[in-house]
């Protein structure tokens, strides 16, 4: 199908049954205020993600380099910016199940710093598999697919963070009529789930009360949830902080809408967040159109995507230049962050490079690259430590 419009009027693109990566990922491509087509899907449908899947297209094949030659989807070859040469997999152990290379007590990964990861593809069986996100804890490893023809959460589940996940992952979450349900995120205790669906596009929250799904909701009023677009929700363990990013951001370059990022908070015990203004939170620096907001669960961590500088052009938006971004603060509270850095090993040449998810010790994350006008969509999990 053809490039769909923004109008005076709003976002008609979330009403196509050929879901996109979300309009915060999909609207990079504008040309003359037009979204493109999800490179996830294209026209057929097939995700270089499904696992089987017999779709084929331009990838890179390692840092700094690509390769002409068709990746057929399910490949277990190595990932667009594989990098490092320390398999950490292999070594049966993360620094959260060992105390660290240092030894002695639980310790985490934050300090290694944003260039420590090693990176490795994961694939996911299903149709329009994708959007990861993992458990604070990193052995359960959620994503939106298809069911029966609607879209759903699956989640698949390992026994150690050593492990890879199970290629075909089994249904969490299933509602009638989520034509384009994205970037499922799931509390704690699996008792509550977050994600994006809709048109001009709000953050929903589904609950479950005696092992059963209650029909999902808005998860907050009009006041906070707006008229512009809003997706990739992340919410954190214990504050019940919610922080998601909205497609209200000024033209820059080739991008005719970029976007902010937005923080609320409930009270315990509230199922959903008060129908007040949200705090802007977006991070500010040497970088341009930050985007693909992935919190911490505790709320101090913040990985985005971002580009290097200006792009007057898709070409130059797909040249690697957009990648992904660091940076911490002190309480949750905060609106600014400390210490942002970019990282030279997420960002690969002739790919966009979009973070999803990261565990609560900071040692493994999923990312997402893909190529605007291209079928290819990557699944990645990147880990340090160990």
């Amino acid at each position: 199908m053809g490039p769909l419009c923004r109008t005076d009027v709003g976002m008609a693109a979330m009403r196509s049954s050929s879901v996109r990566i979300g309009a915060a990922l999909a609207v990079l491509g504008l040309e003359a205020a037009c979204l493109l087509d999800n490179p996830a899907f294209g026209s057929g449908g097939a995700t270089a993600t499904e696992a089987g899947s017999g779709s084929a297209g331009e990838t890179t094949t390692g840092a700094g380099s690509t390769s002409s030659t068709p990746t057929t989807s399910g490949s277990t070859g190595d990932a667009p910016g594989a990098t490092g040469s320390t398999d950490v997999g292999s070594t049966g152990q993360m620094s959260s199940e060992t105390g660290g290379s240092t030894g002695g007590g639980s310790v985490d990964c934050w300090a290694l710093g944003n260039d420590a990861w090693t990176v490795e593809p994961v694939i996911l069986k299903g149709d329009e598999a994708g959007s990861p996100s993992l458990s604070p804890d990193g052995l359960s490893l959620y994503y939106r697919g298809k069911n029966n023809g609607e879209f759903a959460v699956f989640r698949s589940q390992r026994a150690g963070l050593a492990d890879p996940f199970p290629v075909a992952g089994e249904l969490f979450f299933s509602e009638v009529g989520l034509i384009s349900l994205d970037y499922p995120r799931v509390h704690e205790g699996e008792d509550e789930l977050f994600f994006a669906q809709g048109d001009p596009g709000d953050i929903y929250v589904a609950h479950k009360v005696a092992d059963a799904w209650q029909a999902s909701v808005i998860a907050g009023g009009f006041m906070l949830f707006g008229s512009d677009f809003e997706s990739i929700p992340n919410i954190t363990t214990g504050d019940d902080l919610l922080l998601f990013q909205r497609q209200d951001g000024p033209a820059v370059g080739v991008l005719t809408e970029t976007w902010n990022f937005y923080q609320a908070q409930r009270s315990p015990g509230l199922a959903t967040f008060p129908d007040v203004a949200p705090a802007k939170v977006t991070p500010s620096g040497s970088f341009v159109a930050p985007v693909c907001p992935t919190l911490s669960p505790d709320g101090l961590h913040l990985f985005f995507a971002a580009s290097d500088s200006e792009a007057q052009t898709k070409a130059e938006l797909n040249d690697g230049r957009v990648g992904v971004w660091y940076g911490r603060r002190g309480d949750v509270g905060e609106a600014s962050w400390m210490d942002i850095e970019r990282s030279a090993v997420l960002r690969t040449p002739g790919v966009i490079t979009c973070p999803t998810s990261v565990t609560a010790d900071g040692c493994q994350m999923t990312t997402i690259q893909f190529v605007l006008g291209d079928m290819t969509y990557n699944v990645q999990l990147a880990r340090r430590g160990g």
